[in-house]
Protein backbone atom coordinates (compact mmCIF):
# COMPACT_ATOMS: atom_id res chain seq x y z
CA UNK A 1 0.00 0.00 0.00
CA UNK A 2 1.32 3.41 -0.91
CA UNK A 3 2.16 5.56 2.11
CA UNK A 4 2.50 8.90 0.38
CA UNK A 5 0.55 11.65 2.14
CA UNK A 6 -1.07 14.38 0.13
CA UNK A 7 -2.06 17.71 1.68
CA UNK A 8 -5.12 18.70 -0.31
CA UNK A 9 -5.89 22.36 -0.92
CA UNK A 10 -8.78 23.85 0.99
CA UNK A 11 -10.67 24.36 -2.22
CA UNK A 12 -11.13 20.57 -2.44
CA UNK A 13 -13.66 20.77 0.38
CA UNK A 14 -15.78 23.24 -1.52
CA UNK A 15 -15.94 20.96 -4.49
CA UNK A 16 -16.60 17.79 -2.51
CA UNK A 17 -20.34 17.78 -3.12
CA UNK A 18 -20.91 14.33 -4.51
CA UNK A 19 -19.60 10.84 -4.41
CA UNK A 20 -17.40 9.71 -7.32
CA UNK A 21 -17.79 6.00 -7.99
CA UNK A 22 -14.72 3.83 -7.19
CA UNK A 23 -12.98 2.30 -10.12
CA UNK A 24 -14.02 -0.98 -8.63
CA UNK A 25 -17.32 -1.89 -7.08
CA UNK A 26 -18.51 -5.13 -5.75
CA UNK A 27 -21.54 -4.86 -7.82
CA UNK A 28 -20.09 -3.96 -10.59
CA UNK A 29 -21.33 -2.07 -10.61
CA UNK A 30 -23.09 -0.42 -12.89
CA UNK A 31 -22.88 3.19 -14.15
CA UNK A 32 -19.15 3.06 -14.14
CA UNK A 33 -16.80 2.00 -11.37
CA UNK A 34 -16.91 3.59 -7.96
CA UNK A 35 -14.40 5.36 -5.80
CA UNK A 36 -13.56 4.13 -2.32
CA UNK A 37 -16.42 4.81 -0.01
CA UNK A 38 -19.01 5.20 -2.73
CA UNK A 39 -22.33 3.41 -2.43
CA UNK A 40 -22.81 0.33 -4.47
CA UNK A 41 -25.24 0.37 -7.30
CA UNK A 42 -28.44 -1.64 -7.69
CA UNK A 43 -28.39 -5.41 -7.95
CA UNK A 44 -26.45 -6.66 -10.91
CA UNK A 45 -23.91 -4.71 -12.91
CA UNK A 46 -25.21 -2.30 -15.52
CA UNK A 47 -23.50 -1.83 -18.88
CA UNK A 48 -20.91 0.96 -18.93
CA UNK A 49 -22.06 4.23 -20.42
CA UNK A 50 -21.00 4.56 -24.07
CA UNK A 51 -19.95 7.78 -25.74
CA UNK A 52 -22.35 9.08 -28.41
CA UNK A 53 -20.18 8.01 -31.35
CA UNK A 54 -20.13 5.07 -33.74
CA UNK A 55 -16.58 4.08 -32.82
CA UNK A 56 -15.96 0.63 -31.35
CA UNK A 57 -13.06 1.80 -29.16
CA UNK A 58 -13.13 4.83 -26.89
CA UNK A 59 -11.16 6.23 -23.98
CA UNK A 60 -11.95 8.22 -20.87
CA UNK A 61 -10.33 10.18 -18.07
CA UNK A 62 -11.87 10.94 -14.68
CA UNK A 63 -11.14 13.47 -11.96
CA UNK A 64 -12.85 13.81 -8.61
CA UNK A 65 -12.63 15.47 -5.20
CA UNK A 66 -14.17 13.33 -2.46
CA UNK A 67 -15.09 13.84 1.19
CA UNK A 68 -16.03 11.23 3.82
CA UNK A 69 -16.97 12.19 7.37
CA UNK A 70 -16.19 8.68 8.68
CA UNK A 71 -13.99 6.92 6.16
CA UNK A 72 -13.06 4.04 8.51
CA UNK A 73 -16.70 3.35 9.48
CA UNK A 74 -16.20 3.30 13.24
CA UNK A 75 -16.61 5.37 16.39
CA UNK A 76 -13.52 7.50 15.67
CA UNK A 77 -15.39 9.46 12.95
CA UNK A 78 -12.16 10.10 11.05
CA UNK A 79 -12.80 12.67 8.30
CA UNK A 80 -10.89 12.59 5.03
CA UNK A 81 -10.69 14.58 1.81
CA UNK A 82 -9.46 12.81 -1.29
CA UNK A 83 -8.45 13.20 -4.91
CA UNK A 84 -9.16 10.50 -7.48
CA UNK A 85 -7.60 10.39 -10.96
CA UNK A 86 -8.60 7.68 -13.39
CA UNK A 87 -8.30 6.61 -17.00
CA UNK A 88 -9.62 3.74 -19.07
CA UNK A 89 -10.72 2.26 -22.39
CA UNK A 90 -14.00 0.78 -23.61
CA UNK A 91 -14.88 -1.49 -26.52
CA UNK A 92 -18.23 -2.45 -28.09
CA UNK A 93 -18.52 -4.59 -31.21
CA UNK A 94 -21.65 -2.75 -32.42
CA UNK A 95 -22.46 0.59 -30.72
CA UNK A 96 -26.10 0.47 -31.90
CA UNK A 97 -26.77 -3.08 -30.63
CA UNK A 98 -23.73 -4.48 -28.79
CA UNK A 99 -23.29 -8.19 -28.20
CA UNK A 100 -19.72 -7.92 -26.86
CA UNK A 101 -18.51 -5.16 -24.52
CA UNK A 102 -15.30 -4.63 -22.59
CA UNK A 103 -14.12 -1.97 -20.13
CA UNK A 104 -10.83 -1.43 -18.31
CA UNK A 105 -10.12 1.39 -15.87
CA UNK A 106 -7.37 2.23 -13.43
CA UNK A 107 -7.42 4.90 -10.76
CA UNK A 108 -5.07 6.69 -8.39
CA UNK A 109 -6.61 7.42 -4.96
CA UNK A 110 -5.03 9.83 -2.49
CA UNK A 111 -6.54 10.95 0.83
CA UNK A 112 -5.23 13.42 3.38
CA UNK A 113 -4.73 12.26 6.97
CA UNK A 114 -4.80 8.52 6.20
CA UNK A 115 -2.62 5.98 4.42
CA UNK A 116 -5.04 3.06 4.39
CA UNK A 117 -7.10 4.33 1.45
CA UNK A 118 -4.16 5.54 -0.67
CA UNK A 119 -3.81 3.08 -3.53
CA UNK A 120 -3.94 2.33 -7.26
CA UNK A 121 -7.05 0.36 -8.24
CA UNK A 122 -7.81 -1.67 -11.36
CA UNK A 123 -11.15 -2.71 -12.81
CA UNK A 124 -11.98 -4.88 -15.84
CA UNK A 125 -15.44 -5.84 -17.08
CA UNK A 126 -16.61 -7.94 -20.01
CA UNK A 127 -20.15 -8.62 -21.18
CA UNK A 128 -21.59 -10.97 -23.80
CA UNK A 129 -25.26 -10.62 -24.81
CA UNK A 130 -27.23 -13.29 -26.64
CA UNK A 131 -30.66 -12.89 -28.22
CA UNK A 132 -33.08 -15.69 -27.34
CA UNK A 133 -35.68 -17.24 -29.69
CA UNK A 134 -38.27 -14.93 -28.16
CA UNK A 135 -38.05 -11.27 -29.15
CA UNK A 136 -38.93 -10.20 -25.62
CA UNK A 137 -35.99 -11.97 -23.93
CA UNK A 138 -32.21 -11.63 -23.86
CA UNK A 139 -29.49 -13.37 -21.90
CA UNK A 140 -26.19 -11.80 -20.96
CA UNK A 141 -23.21 -12.91 -18.93
CA UNK A 142 -20.94 -10.42 -17.18
CA UNK A 143 -17.44 -11.09 -15.87
CA UNK A 144 -15.57 -8.65 -13.64
CA UNK A 145 -12.18 -8.43 -11.97
CA UNK A 146 -11.13 -5.72 -9.52
CA UNK A 147 -7.89 -5.10 -7.62
CA UNK A 148 -7.75 -2.76 -4.62
CA UNK A 149 -11.39 -1.85 -5.13
CA UNK A 150 -14.20 -1.48 -2.61
CA UNK A 151 -17.00 -3.89 -1.81
CA UNK A 152 -20.59 -2.89 -1.07
CA UNK A 153 -19.49 -2.67 2.58
CA UNK A 154 -16.84 -0.12 1.55
CA UNK A 155 -13.97 -2.44 2.38
CA UNK A 156 -10.79 -2.84 0.32
CA UNK A 157 -10.47 -6.18 -1.46
CA UNK A 158 -9.59 -8.01 -4.66
CA UNK A 159 -12.60 -9.57 -6.31
CA UNK A 160 -13.75 -11.68 -9.26
CA UNK A 161 -17.42 -11.89 -10.32
CA UNK A 162 -19.47 -13.85 -12.84
CA UNK A 163 -23.09 -12.72 -13.28
CA UNK A 164 -25.60 -14.26 -15.72
CA UNK A 165 -28.76 -12.16 -16.26
CA UNK A 166 -32.06 -12.90 -17.96
CA UNK A 167 -33.70 -9.72 -19.29
CA UNK A 168 -37.43 -9.81 -20.09
CA UNK A 169 -39.40 -7.08 -21.86
CA UNK A 170 -42.88 -7.34 -20.33
CA UNK A 171 -44.30 -4.42 -22.29
CA UNK A 172 -43.18 -1.27 -24.06
CA UNK A 173 -42.46 0.42 -20.73
CA UNK A 174 -41.85 -2.44 -18.27
CA UNK A 175 -38.77 -4.62 -17.86
CA UNK A 176 -37.94 -7.53 -15.54
CA UNK A 177 -34.45 -8.82 -14.85
CA UNK A 178 -33.55 -12.04 -13.01
CA UNK A 179 -29.92 -12.61 -12.11
CA UNK A 180 -27.50 -14.69 -10.10
CA UNK A 181 -23.86 -14.14 -9.22
CA UNK A 182 -20.76 -15.95 -8.07
CA UNK A 183 -18.06 -13.87 -6.40
CA UNK A 184 -14.65 -14.58 -4.92
CA UNK A 185 -13.18 -12.00 -2.55
CA UNK A 186 -9.66 -11.75 -1.15
CA UNK A 187 -8.65 -9.45 1.73
CA UNK A 188 -5.42 -8.54 3.50
CA UNK A 189 -6.80 -10.59 6.41
CA UNK A 190 -6.92 -14.16 5.04
CA UNK A 191 -9.60 -15.14 7.58
CA UNK A 192 -12.02 -12.90 5.68
CA UNK A 193 -11.42 -14.43 2.23
CA UNK A 194 -14.82 -15.54 0.99
CA UNK A 195 -16.95 -17.14 -1.68
CA UNK A 196 -20.15 -15.19 -2.16
CA UNK A 197 -23.37 -16.16 -3.96
CA UNK A 198 -26.58 -14.28 -4.55
CA UNK A 199 -29.79 -14.27 -6.57
CA UNK A 200 -31.86 -11.19 -7.27
CA UNK A 201 -34.48 -9.52 -9.38
CA UNK A 202 -35.15 -6.00 -10.69
CA UNK A 203 -38.31 -4.47 -12.08
CA UNK A 204 -38.12 -1.18 -13.98
CA UNK A 205 -40.72 1.12 -15.51
CA UNK A 206 -40.01 3.82 -18.08
CA UNK A 207 -42.47 6.66 -17.82
CA UNK A 208 -43.02 9.68 -19.99
CA UNK A 209 -40.51 12.49 -20.51
CA UNK A 210 -37.55 10.25 -19.72
CA UNK A 211 -38.57 9.36 -16.17
CA UNK A 212 -37.72 5.88 -14.91
CA UNK A 213 -38.02 3.99 -11.64
CA UNK A 214 -36.58 0.64 -10.54
CA UNK A 215 -37.13 -1.62 -7.54
CA UNK A 216 -34.88 -4.52 -6.60
CA UNK A 217 -34.53 -7.41 -4.16
CA UNK A 218 -31.64 -9.76 -3.50
CA UNK A 219 -30.73 -12.69 -1.24
CA UNK A 220 -27.04 -13.30 -0.60
CA UNK A 221 -24.85 -15.79 1.28
CA UNK A 222 -21.21 -15.27 2.27
CA UNK A 223 -18.92 -18.21 3.15
CA UNK A 224 -15.59 -17.03 4.59
CA UNK A 225 -12.38 -18.81 5.58
CA UNK A 226 -13.34 -18.11 9.20
CA UNK A 227 -16.98 -18.72 10.14
CA UNK A 228 -16.83 -15.49 12.12
CA UNK A 229 -17.40 -13.74 8.78
CA UNK A 230 -20.18 -16.01 7.48
CA UNK A 231 -23.46 -14.18 6.96
CA UNK A 232 -26.72 -14.01 5.04
CA UNK A 233 -27.83 -10.67 3.63
CA UNK A 234 -31.14 -9.40 2.30
CA UNK A 235 -31.17 -6.26 0.15
CA UNK A 236 -34.11 -4.12 -0.94
CA UNK A 237 -33.73 -0.97 -2.98
CA UNK A 238 -35.35 1.56 -5.23
CA UNK A 239 -34.19 4.22 -7.68
CA UNK A 240 -35.94 7.08 -9.44
CA UNK A 241 -34.39 8.97 -12.37
CA UNK A 242 -35.80 12.20 -13.77
CA UNK A 243 -34.36 14.46 -16.51
CA UNK A 244 -33.34 18.00 -15.56
CA UNK A 245 -33.27 20.14 -18.67
CA UNK A 246 -31.88 18.94 -21.97
CA UNK A 247 -28.51 17.80 -20.63
CA UNK A 248 -29.02 16.82 -17.02
CA UNK A 249 -30.70 14.24 -14.84
CA UNK A 250 -31.34 13.64 -11.16
CA UNK A 251 -30.96 10.18 -9.61
CA UNK A 252 -32.54 9.33 -6.25
CA UNK A 253 -31.73 5.99 -4.66
CA UNK A 254 -32.53 4.28 -1.37
CA UNK A 255 -31.06 0.94 -0.33
CA UNK A 256 -31.67 -1.14 2.80
CA UNK A 257 -29.57 -4.16 3.79
CA UNK A 258 -30.18 -6.60 6.62
CA UNK A 259 -27.22 -8.80 7.58
CA UNK A 260 -27.63 -11.93 9.73
CA UNK A 261 -24.39 -13.48 10.98
CA UNK A 262 -24.58 -17.26 11.26
CA UNK A 263 -21.81 -17.79 13.86
CA UNK A 264 -20.66 -14.42 15.18
CA UNK A 265 -22.19 -13.56 18.54
CA UNK A 266 -22.50 -10.52 20.75
CA UNK A 267 -23.26 -10.45 24.47
CA UNK A 268 -26.55 -8.78 25.39
CA UNK A 269 -27.82 -8.91 28.99
CA UNK A 270 -25.30 -11.65 29.83
CA UNK A 271 -26.52 -13.77 26.92
CA UNK A 272 -24.72 -14.55 23.66
CA UNK A 273 -26.90 -13.82 20.63
CA UNK A 274 -26.11 -13.78 16.92
CA UNK A 275 -25.08 -10.42 15.54
CA UNK A 276 -27.63 -8.54 13.40
CA UNK A 277 -26.94 -5.42 11.32
CA UNK A 278 -29.25 -2.99 9.53
CA UNK A 279 -27.81 -0.59 6.96
CA UNK A 280 -29.54 2.33 5.22
CA UNK A 281 -28.00 4.14 2.25
CA UNK A 282 -29.90 7.03 0.61
CA UNK A 283 -28.13 8.70 -2.32
CA UNK A 284 -28.80 11.71 -4.52
CA UNK A 285 -26.77 12.36 -7.69
CA UNK A 286 -26.98 15.13 -10.28
CA UNK A 287 -25.37 14.59 -13.68
CA UNK A 288 -24.93 17.23 -16.35
CA UNK A 289 -23.48 16.87 -19.85
CA UNK A 290 -21.23 19.91 -20.26
CA UNK A 291 -20.54 18.71 -23.82
CA UNK A 292 -21.59 15.49 -25.59
CA UNK A 293 -18.32 13.93 -24.36
CA UNK A 294 -17.88 15.61 -20.95
CA UNK A 295 -20.02 14.89 -17.89
CA UNK A 296 -20.16 16.65 -14.53
CA UNK A 297 -21.35 14.68 -11.50
CA UNK A 298 -22.32 15.96 -8.05
CA UNK A 299 -23.67 13.68 -5.35
CA UNK A 300 -24.30 13.02 -1.69
CA UNK A 301 -24.73 9.77 0.28
CA UNK A 302 -25.70 9.13 3.88
CA UNK A 303 -24.43 5.72 5.00
CA UNK A 304 -25.47 4.36 8.40
CA UNK A 305 -25.35 1.01 10.20
CA UNK A 306 -27.36 -0.01 13.26
CA UNK A 307 -26.24 -3.23 14.98
CA UNK A 308 -27.03 -5.17 18.14
CA UNK A 309 -23.25 -4.93 18.63
CA UNK A 310 -23.20 -1.23 19.48
CA UNK A 311 -19.47 -1.05 18.78
CA UNK A 312 -20.31 -1.53 15.10
CA UNK A 313 -22.78 1.34 14.83
CA UNK A 314 -21.68 4.19 12.59
CA UNK A 315 -22.92 6.97 10.34
CA UNK A 316 -21.08 8.75 7.55
CA UNK A 317 -21.72 11.59 5.12
CA UNK A 318 -20.02 11.22 1.75
CA UNK A 319 -19.82 13.82 -0.99
CA UNK A 320 -18.01 14.25 -4.27
CA UNK A 321 -17.43 16.45 -7.27
CA UNK A 322 -16.39 14.56 -10.40
CA UNK A 323 -15.78 15.13 -14.12
CA UNK A 324 -15.52 12.44 -16.81
CA UNK A 325 -14.14 13.21 -20.28
CA UNK A 326 -14.57 10.68 -23.10
CA UNK A 327 -12.66 10.67 -26.37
Amino acid sequence: MTTTRVHLPAVAAAFALALLPTLVSAQPVDRGPAVAGAPARPVGPRPPERPPTARSWSGLVRFGNAYDSNIDQNETNHQAFGVILGTGVQYVDDPSDPSVQFTYETGLHRYGGTDRWNRVSHYARGQVTQDLPWRWAKLDVIGELSLKGTTEERELSNQANVTPRLNLRLSRRNRLRVLAAWRERRYDDAARDASNRYVGTEFSHRGGQGREWTIEARVERNHAASNRYDWDRFTWGGEYVVPLGRRGRLELELKYRRVLYTSRTVEINDEDVLRRDHRWTPTIVWRHAITPMTELRLGYTRDSRDSNDVRRDFAADQALFGITRRF
